[in-house]
């Protein structure tokens, strides 16, 4: 099971330094450790919490985290369409597309799923019904003037 529960705590709890309001300190490890436990104490019953075994923290994930988690989605994409001998294609701009898309500092990769079935998969099934893309085939995945195009 994962959970937000305090997420929203870590960021009250930033400090500005200086004079800029976008120079924060985030907490260190202990302190957000506390911050997080003091949290899940408060959401949930005690003889929830005495059930769990291994409490652990994930840190934010970057952009390069996405992109890796992404190939690893599309590689199932990419498996469902070599069941029909079509290869899969991603340009450079239809990638960073994707993983800018599904890009989300407070949610993690949550968005990513939804954004390649969204812009990847429902765009190639469209395409496949329509005859643009058929079986035993290459399939081209870029984008142009901001849109996905599929090729």
């Amino acid at each position: 099971m994962t959970s937000n529960a305090g997420v929203s705590d870590l960021k009250q709890n930033t400090r500005s330094l200086g004079f800029s309001a976008q120079s924060t300190d985030a907490p260190d490890e202990k302190r957000t450790e506390e911050i997080l436990t003091e949290a899940l104490k408060r959401h949930f019953k005690p003889e929830f919490i005495n059930r769990i075994d291994v409490v652990s923290i994930f840190h934010h994930l970057g952009r390069d985290d996405i992109a890796k988690i992404a190939v690893i989605m599309l590689a199932k994409t990419e498996k469902s369409l070599s069941d029909r001998g079509i290869k899969l294609k991603l340009t450079d701009k239809a990638m960073d597309f994707i993983v800018t898309r599904g890009y989300d500092p407070e949610y993690g990769a949550r968005p990513l799923r939804r954004v390649i079935e969204q812009y990847v998969e429902d765009n190639i099934a469209e395409a496949i019904l329509d005859g643009t893309v058929r079986d035993n085939s290459t399939v081209t995945v870029d984008i142009d003037n901001g849109q996905v195009k599929i090729s």
